[in-house]
């Protein structure tokens, strides 16, 4: 009977430990595909900026479109969890990450893409796992190991040689704030995204954070608290040109030559006539 158990035991551990690594490469996987998108977006924003979007106009996009892709599989996930979302904690829970990871982030990140290069932009956004750092020592006394403060040394040293503090380079004072401010936006997507308190599956989590984040952008446009314009103009990337511009419902919007802004309707959407690349345009 020792034997069989001491069998049985040896045998599970080979298959346990294969089911880890393959978990742990998974994450990976999705994590790196994760961040290639992520960088994607400050190059894509980059080129409707230069074509006269407003940052608002751009995040609000974004994010709205995210919210309706992912709306269809977060119902899916939400089956049988529907009680869920009549619990206080859960709209408190998504409402900070709608605000600080999604709009925040994102808003600011653009905003300071406005001002410097895409690079040096998402260098100071990164700043975000840093600030985490940080936070977990002071609130809860988590005081970080050596070789992560070697690491919180060498990225706040990149970032300064990416700044060339001690060069002649001169960058846009604001767009450093704003990039800074996009970094505690990244800082609140960590701390709030790792606390499970909602109990809402990760992929409604993530729409219904999205679609708080859309809203709040869009009241804020609306309101005039934040500027909104989209331009026609076409749109290159990394020497692909997408023509065509989309058309705003209503009467809210007018247009002057290449882009829009409150008053009229602009020319309905076409599509693009070359695929886009990647690129870090500044």
């Amino acid at each position: 009977m020792t034997t069989t158990r001491t069998h049985d035991v040896t045998t599970a551990r080979p298959t346990s430990g294969r089911s880890r690594v393959r978990t742990v490469l998974l994450g990976l996987a999705v994590a790196l595909f994760s961040a290639a998108m992520f960088g994607t977006s400050g190059t894509v924003g980059k080129s409707l900026l230069l074509t006269g979007w407003s940052s608002g106009a751009a995040v609000a996009v974004r994010v709205g479109l995210g919210a309706l892709i992912l709306a269809g599989p977060a119902a899916i996930a939400m089956r049988g969890r529907w009680h869920l979302l009549r619990r206080p904690v859960t709209w408190i829970h998504t409402g900070l990450f709608g605000l600080l990871a999604v709009a925040t982030a994102q808003l600011f990140y653009f905003l300071a893409v406005e001002r410097l290069s895409v690079g040096v932009a998402l260098m100071l956004e990164y700043l975000g796992p840093i600030l985490v750092v940080g936070w977990l020592w002071a609130r809860h006394g988590q005081r970080p190991r050596a070789l992560t403060i070697g690491g919180v040394s060498l990225a706040v040293l990149g970032l300064l040689l990416v700044l060339d503090v001690l060069g002649d380079v001169q960058l846009s004072t604001v767009g450093v704030v704003w990039g800074l401010v996009a970094a505690v936006g990244l800082a609140g997507f960590f701390i709030v995204g790792s606390d499970d308190s909602s109990g809402l599956p990760p992929t409604a989590f993530a729409a219904l954070g999205m679609a708080i984040g859309a809203a709040v952008l869009g009241l804020a446009g609306l309101i005039g608290v934040l500027p909104m314009s989209v331009s026609t103009q076409s749109v290159t990337l990394a020497g692909a040109t997408a023509r065509g511009g989309c058309r705003w419902p209503g009467s809210a919007w007018s247009r002057r030559p290449g882009h829009t802004s409150p008053g009229s309707s602009p020319p309905a959407c076409s599509a693009p006539r070359s695929p886009p690349s990647w690129g870090w345009p500044r």
